[in-house]
């Protein structure tokens, strides 16, 4: 027996989660942010994070379904951070 049936969504391809640093470069409470919503930075030495972020004008939190990437964005922007949902660039492939 069903009770209900949800009717299967449209294919929706994945999409990449950004934050964007405001300045350009990544500033010690966008860090602080950044290792607060991300558990598996948590546990890698903070100078260590601080050099890899600093050396990006943006961090890709995740490559996700639309859904679960609006989720993620709106957690990201009430701990102070900028973040967008963007496609996902792929690169060409140059032949050699």
């Amino acid at each position: 027996m069903v009770s209900f049936y949800v009717p299967r969504q449209p294919y929706k391809p994945d999409v990449q989660v950004v934050v964007r640093w405001r300045n350009g470069h990544a500033s010690h409470q966008e860090i602080a942010a950044l290792r607060q919503l991300l558990t598996e930075l948590r546990d890698r030495p903070i100078a260590e994070v601080f050099h890899e972020a600093r050396a990006m004008p943006e961090w890709v939190l995740a490559i996700c379904n639309p859904g679960d990437a609006q989720r993620l964005r709106d957690r990201a922007e009430r701990m102070g951070l900028v973040a967008v949902v963007e496609p996902v660039v792929v690169p060409h492939l140059i032949d050699g």
